[in-house]
């Protein structure tokens, strides 16, 4: 960040609400919870205020209101927190990643999370090799999977498969392509292929999931972003309408102006955004808040602009979640430590 980017993002910092005030060196955390690598937290969120965690004992399910834990009940053994994730039915699905440093299930899966009997439903296991790359929403009852199936070869990209996803009788299965799933991956802005379905032509949309890359693409990118297709990206469609495309790494978030058609970086809206990690427990409709080593911000879609909602201790960027009261959760990789931020208020 330069010194002008600084100098702008601390005068925004200054403008806080009152409830968004530093906190006082003495303050207690929220929660304590004890990481195996405590600069690298295994987070990902379930919805209704529950996060799968790793901890230094086991996977377990933490509630963030009552702060409350209990065993991940049928998380896939020998398989890490991936971070891909989507809503699906009324729970979750959550990627989970293989260990291949064992021989008793080398293999990616995806698990769905059932809130009624709080635990994971039967895991869908990927063929070996699989690698992936995004869960996105469809609709409420579809989610689709896209993953990287080989490597790279002699420069060409490596192989991609997408498939669709649904929940039936409490069990994770796979969608066949219909002509009405179709039309609901259209409409959801997939472009490509469906497990060698090709979906057919579509209108030009300024944000749109390819399947060939796995990936979120523009339409009209600035040049920056032209020159490098691998760049990924989040989709968030905020109250009001806002569209706005979200780097997977440190970058400028990006707005879609529909009476320009030209995406506009929020760049000199307040500091710059973290990494993506410090945002990926957020869905597609949630606001749109990030944090970077010193502060919270959060885009004001009234005011069109980042504002700096909590200055944090000093700290490499923390990871954040919503909560269903409109508040924050922002796990700090320091030590453990979890912080509880109140509803975000709009600008009057």
């Amino acid at each position: 960040m330069n010194l002008k980017h600084l100098a702008y993002a601390m005068a925004l910092a200054a403008m806080a609400l009152p409830a968004t005030a530093a906190p006082q060196a003495d303050e207690p955390p929220y929660a304590v919870i004890d990481w195996p690598n405590k600069l690298n937290p295994d987070v990902v969120t379930l919805g209704n205020d529950d996060f799968l965690l790793l901890t230094d004992k086991a996977f377990v399910v933490w509630n963030a209101l009552t702060r409350q834990m209990a065993a991940a009940r049928g998380w896939p053994r020998h398989t890490s927190i991936e971070g891909s994730w989507s809503r699906l039915g009324n729970g979750t699905v959550v990627a989970g990643g293989s260990h291949t440093d064992n021989t008793d299930q080398p293999f990616a899966s995806l698990a769905w999370w059932n809130p009624e009997s709080r635990s994971f439903a039967p895991p869908l296991v990927l063929p070996l090799g699989t690698v992936m790359r995004r869960l996105i929403s469809i609709d409420p009852q579809l989610a689709l999977a896209c993953m990287r199936t080989g490597k790279e070869e002699q420069g060409q990209p490596a192989p991609s498969r997408a498939m669709l996803l649904r929940v039936s009788a409490g069990a994770l299965k796979q969608e066949p392509v219909s002509p009405a799933t179709r039309a609901a991956l259209l409409a959801a802005g997939v472009r490509g292929k469906v497990d060698d379905v090709e979906l057919g032509p579509a209108p030009a949309i300024p944000l749109s999931f390819d399947t060939a890359s796995c990936n979120w693409t523009m339409v009209s990118p600035p040049k920056e972003y032209a020159k490098d297709a691998s760049r990924g990206f989040q989709r968030r469609l905020l109250p009001g309408g806002t569209l706005v495309a979200v780097p997977d790494h440190s970058d400028w978030p990006l707005r879609w102006d529909a009476r320009k058609a030209a995406w506009i970086s929020i760049a000199d809206a307040g500091a710059r955004m973290g990494i993506g990690g410090s945002y990926a427990n957020f869905g597609d409709h949630d606001p749109l808040v990030t944090a970077n080593d010193s502060s919270v911000q959060w885009f004001d879609p009234a005011a069109q602009r980042l504002v700096s909602i909590r200055r944090l201790p000093h700290t490499y960027i923390p990871i954040l979640a919503p909560l269903s009261d409109g508040g924050i959760v922002v796990f700090l990789r320091e030590n453990g430590k979890v912080l509880r931020l109140p509803p975000i208020k709009s600008s009057p």
